[in-house]
């Protein structure tokens, strides 16, 4: 995990980036990069969990997004984040993973102990004043809600533009009851990847005939998606235009596809689609693992897709709804964590079968692991070539051309730290 390239050389590699292939081989292991992508993309909105997680008034979590480990916290009815470093020396406060509930956090080190809106409460054996105690205070950060779905940035001066976010995704998500769910289930995986790898494998499907038996089987965007075989197109067109009388039918939402916009502070693509004829929603066989969420008064066959760009990644079924988060850990080094939802209001360990919720995405997400750890073996060799874009994928194409932009355009100019990235 090599670590030397220069803000200079950084700016030289970004120049020499064609948009028609993937990332030079550096750009996915040197750890300077990765430095670098932390300080340039530090105004991102990160997913962090349902609003229903943390509804109760002292509600706490653990975080952590692209380096930084955070306190999200329901202080006072409001739902913050700070940075989970103790003013002192500098130890985290919460234990990585930590959950609970209260209305002060200690920090078990020198026992400082902070209170709601991050304030200093004690610190044993100094005498500190009311202004010294505010000097003192956790470092904070801004929260996003949207539609029941909250999300970090990780800049103290705010966090990109939401207009996207909230124009494309928050009605859907209403729709869907994002607002009123709970995770039934989740679960981490570490990836020995660059996060753009990761980012890039979730943008395509050229991979998934040969790689996704699972997928493949359950999801007929497959034939669109995966190749580009006229009579599968035809195929998938004829049933589509059946899948939009049955959902127009039961009033449920249609929309149409869309594209990855490179000009997005964030972007952010959220559509409905049809998943399999005679399938009601994304198990096995197509049939329901869950009470309906959301609106829905009865199963229409159709799922809502997307992602908040580049760390989330979403597939809301009539039942349950599947969130797909990206964690740059470090520049050879990712994780993914994937947690389903189902409506607030039922007993999960009575009426969810888990393995049934979980059986499409824990095989999908575990394949996909086993191919972006095999990107990364050569990444670093000699004989590496970035490879040409097949017409399938157009997002992934898109994503190079918004990262490149973004850092070249300088849109995130100042760094949670304060300091500047000019290229």
């Amino acid at each position: 995990m090599a670590g030397n390239v220069t803000r200079e050389d950084y700016a030289t590699l970004i120049a020499a980036e064609r948009k028609d292939g993937n990332f030079a081989g550096q750009l996915y292991h040197d750890q300077s990069v990765f430095g670098f992508e932390q300080h340039a993309f530090s105004d991102l909105w990160h997913y962090c969990c349902p609003q229903n997680e943390l509804v109760e008034e002292g509600a706490f979590r653990e975080f952590e997004a692209f380096g930084q480990s955070l306190i999200v916290w329901n202080t006072g009815g409001a739902i913050r984040a700070f940075a989970n470093i103790c003013r002192h020396r500098g130890a985290p406060i919460l234990n990585q993973n930590a959950r609970g509930k209260g209305s002060k956090l200690t920090c078990p080190y020198h026992a400082w102990c902070y209170g709601p809106r991050g304030a200093l409460q004690t610190a044993p054996t100094f005498d500190f004043r009311e202004r010294e105690r505010s000097e003192h205070g956790l470092v904070e950060f801004p929260v996003l809600i949207v539609s029941g779905v909250v999300f970090v940035a990780l800049q103290e001066k705010g966090g990109a533009d939401v207009a996207r976010i909230d124009g494309v995704c928050a009605k859907l998500w209403s729709y869907h009851g994002l607002e009123s769910s709970q995770i039934a289930a989740s679960r981490v995986f570490d990836v020995a990847a660059n996060w753009k790898l990761v980012v890039e494998n979730f943008l395509e499907c050229y991979h998934c005939l040969p790689n996704h038996p699972h997928l493949s089987s359950v999801c007929d965007h497959t034939k669109i998606s995966a190749t580009d075989g006229e009579e599968e197109r035809k195929e998938y067109g004829k049933f589509f235009g059946q899948w939009i009388a049955r959902a127009r039918k039961l009033g449920t939402p249609v929309t149409t596809r869309q594209q990855l916009q490179i000009d997005d502070a964030q972007f952010a693509v959220c559509y409905r689609c049809a998943i399999k004829s005679g399938f009601d929603t994304l198990t096995q066989d197509g049939s329901p693992v869950a009470p309906l969420m959301g609106q829905f008064p009865d199963y229409d066959g159709g799922e809502t897709f997307g992602y908040v760009g580049p760390f989330l990644h979403f597939s809301l079924a009539n039942d349950h709804a599947i969130m797909i988060r990206v964690n740059p850990v470090s520049s050879e080094a990712t994780q993914v964590v994937v947690e389903w939802l189902v409506d607030a209001n039922i007993d999960v360990a009575a009426r969810i079968d888990v393995e049934r919720l979980t059986w499409l995405w824990d095989n999908t997400v575990a394949q996909d692991v086993e191919l972006v750890e095999r990107a990364q073996t050569n990444v670093k060799s000699l004989a590496f070539r970035p490879g040409p874009y097949s017409p399938l994928e157009g997002d992934l194409a898109a994503f190079k051309q918004w990262y490149l932009a973004r850092v070249r355009n300088g849109l995130s100019p100042v760094s949670a730290y304060g300091t500047e990235l000019r290229l």
